[in-house]
Parts: C-alpha cells; sequence; structure tokens
C-alpha cells in the first residue's frame, strides 16, 4: 500500500502540473485589461529617460565644462503645460520619485500636507483620442537646450511603465508610468 502512495501521488502531482499548467496557456490573455479607460484619472509620470550622449544634431551637451546634461520633463495635456520635473544635474540617464516631500511648501503650510500633495506627476482625465506631448529638456545656465517632443495617445497607455525605445532623436528611452488615480494612496504606502 504504502508503495503505490510513494508511485500514485507524484504521478498525480505531476499530471495536475501538466494540466494546469496547459490550461494556463491555452488561455487567450486580454492585453486590453490594462489598458486606461475612457472618463478614468490617473497620474502620468515621467519615471526614467536616458539621453543619448549627444545631443541630436551631434554636439556635446555642455560643451564648456564637458559635462553630461541636466535632463528634465514636461508634459502637455489639452493645450496646457501640467507638470515639469525637477532636473538631474550631469546624467544621461534620469529618475523621477512619484511622491516628493517639499520642506519649505510643508513649512508655508504650517506642517499640513495632504499625501495628493506629495505627488509629482500629471495628472488628467482619459477621452478617447486625447493626446498628451512629453517634452525633454537639457537645463542651462543661461537657456536651456529643447531636447524633442514625444507625443502619444493616451488611450495607447497601459497601466504600469510603458517602455519607448528612441522615442525622439537625442532620447535613447523614456519610461511613462501610468498609475490609476483611485490606487495611489495604495502605491504610496
Amino acid at each position: 500500500m504504502k508503495k503505490a502512495l510513494f508511485v500514485f501521488v507524484p504521478l498525480l502531482v505531476v499530471l495536475f502540473s501538466a494540466g494546469a499548467a496547459w490550461f494556463v496557456s491555452t488561455r487567450s490573455p486580454n492585453v486590453d485589461a490594462n489598458l486606461v479607460t475612457s472618463g478614468k484619472e490617473y497620474y502620468l509620470l515621467p519615471l526614467i529617460v536616458e539621453l543619448e550622449e549627444r545631443k541630436p544634431d551631434g554636439s556635446a551637451w555642455d560643451s564648456l565644462d564637458k559635462s553630461a546634461p541636466d535632463p528634465y520633463a514636461e508634459i502637455e495635456w489639452k493645450g496646457l503645460r501640467i507638470f515639469r520635473s525637477d532636473a538631474k544635474h550631469d546624467t544621461l540617464v534620469a529618475r523621477w520619485s512619484l511622491s516628493e516631500f517639499d520642506m519649505g511648501r510643508l513649512a508655508m503650510s504650517l506642517g499640513k500636507t495632504t499625501l495628493d500633495d506629495t505627488v509629482q506627476a500629471a495628472r488628467i482625465s482619459v477621452s478617447p483620442g486625447e493626446k498628451v506631448t512629453v517634452t525633454f529638456y537639457d537645463d542651462d545656465l543661461a537657456l536651456d537646450d529643447h531636447v524633442g517632443d514625444f507625443e502619444v495617445s493616451i488611450d495607447r497607455l497601459t497601466l504600469g511603465d510603458n517602455v519607448f525605445a528612441h522615442p525622439v532623436p537625442g532620447v535613447a528611452k523614456l519610461v511613462v508610468r501610468v498609475i490609476d488615480l483611485r490606487s495611489a494612496p495604495d502605491v504610496l504606502q
């Protein structure tokens, strides 16, 4: 009896595992399940931008001191700038955080703030056919260098990280994070 169990139980485990794998692999995934939904509100954050080694025209980013660029990004929606990131200094790869505590702003508000006040992202509501534009700059002392503009249809974005390779000349990679506004408090915890 014990010998039969030693053979029968592992055989059942193998058959069950094979059946489960077959069931999962034959189901067609719903690729649209994570697309943004019309009428809902979202945060958009240019999470990562990786610039090329040289400007789109082939010249050095900061020719005077031969330093790396100081990238920042802006998001435009409905013809208005709705977000501007901080500049990241002397780097080809800039990364921004969804939340930031501004101690000066906190002091001015007498120590009162909300979780929503700490969010450093664009807030949008989705309508069919609308687009957002992410514009990239190199922060300089006199005049900022315009790197390029990347326009994307909002209804093509998915929840989570949207990765775009070489979206515009001068930019090697862009990652735009999309977060459902209703789930943001969970994300920030």
